[in-house]
């Protein structure tokens, strides 16, 4: 395998704290449960979380019991609502990112928020400021049209004529509604802290001064003092606050080993660590690929849709399973074989397809992180020891 020299420091350290570990867990703010694809909003992938679906069927049933069936049926028009403004905050984030050669795979909703999956890391810190800042400001934008809407229209007149719909989902209150969730969600996601919007902008303004890494640590400090602040008040005011700050503890935590390990594999490409693939389409027989110890690209009109790993394709021929698009791992990122790993190691979860002008050049996965990070930190030993041997 060919590596570039690398200059960071943390690559041993980085070597040791990730040993036994699952790369992607610093990196990923889902978890492992199933997401179900919604629909496309040019070419963004709408997800929603199996988690989500769980809390909306709690939810439903909380209202259900508390003033029948319309209260559930409010309460889920209420929080599908609320979701609507969560994805055009989240797509303000994407279409922002796209002038700056950021695609954006997926949008997943969550039970606390959305989680905008983006193929590569904003390295320079005005674009990071300007990504980071395009989701708060869709927000107050939505807020402060819907509040002049509000002064405009009559709505004591409009709700009056709505008679036998729960007061809950009358147009005044929907409108009130609407304003508050919008300049909430803004407020909320400036905050100085990750993993919300406002400590991805602090970190940006502090980048321009500082080192990438430098800017992570003080951003992870300030928001370290925040959560515990909303720790302390949870206790006084409400409980909420304290699940939250706990929230926002160990998400900057895991910001901050992501930024870390990201700046380790600084100066690698994705060719050097790469491994070969096959293009197969989606309805190629498992049996045909039994016994090649291959990962395959599924292609389909040209485009990579999904990736069949050599260790699924037996597990799916026991379960019955006989096409690749029946094991094919959908959820893919597609990136360049001249892209840095560094800045397209969040892409990466859990495999990545390496695809160019129509050609697929291989897949990268957490196996070959590992071992490019393994890679560096012997070279790191070797060079140390020998520089010490000289004296």
């Amino acid at each position: 395998m060919k590596i570039r020299s690398q200059r960071s420091d943390d690559t041993s350290n980085i070597i040791q704290n990730l040993r036994g570990k699952n790369i992607y867990r610093l990196l990923a703010t889902e978890n492992s449960m199933k997401s179900y694809e919604l629909f496309k909003v040019r070419g963004v992938s709408i997800r929603v979380h199996s988690t989500f679906l769980i809390f909306l069927a709690f939810l439903i049933l909380a209202f259900s019991l508390s003033g029948g069936v319309k209260y559930a049926v409010a309460g889920a028009i209420y929080l599908i609502f609320i979701f609507s403004f969560v994805l055009i905050h989240e797509l303000a984030h994407s279409m922002t990112a796209k002038r700056y050669r950021i695609n954006t795979s997926s949008i997943t909703l969550l039970p606390i928020g959305g989680v905008a999956k983006l193929d590569k890391y904003p390295r320079d810190p005005g674009a990071e400021l300007r990504i980071s800042l395009a989701g708060p400001m869709s927000n107050f934008l939505i807020g402060i049209g819907l509040f002049v809407l509000f002064l405009i229209l009559n709505p004591v007149s409009i709700s009056e004529s709505l008679r036998g719909i729960p007061k809950i989902l009358n147009f005044q209150n929907i409108l009130i509604m609407a304003v508050q969730v919008n300049f909430a969600l803004a407020f909320f996601n400036l905050l100085p802290a990750f993993p919300m919007d406002g400590g991805r902008v602090l970190r940006a303004v502090l980048a321009k001064k500082m080192g990438i890494i430098k800017a992570t640590e003080k951003a992870y400090s300030i928001a370290t003092v925040i959560s515990i602040l909303m720790f302390i008040a949870g206790f006084f005011f409400n409980p909420i606050l304290i699940f939250i700050a706990i929230f926002v503890y160990f998400s900057g935590f895991q910001e901050l080993r992501s930024i870390r390990l990201m700046e380790s594999l600084r100066g690698i490409k994705v060719s050097e660590i790469m491994h070969e693939a096959y293009e197969v389409s989606p309805d190629t027989p498992l049996t045909n690929l039994w016994g090649i110890p291959s990962d395959f690209v599924v292609i389909e009109n040209g485009i990579p849709i999904g990736v069949v790993r050599w260790m699924d394709i037996e597990k799916g021929l026991r379960s019955g399973k006989r096409s690749c698009k029946e094991v094919m791992i959908e959820e893919i990122s597609v990136i360049s074989p001249e892209d840095e790993l560094g800045e397209v190691l969040p892409a990466i979860r859990p495999v990545a397809v390496v695809y160019e002008s129509g050609i697929v050049y291989g897949v990268v996965d957490e196996s070959d992180v590992m071992r490019a990070l393994q890679y560096l930190s012997w070279k790191r030993f070797f060079h140390n020891f020998f520089r010490f041997t000289r004296f």
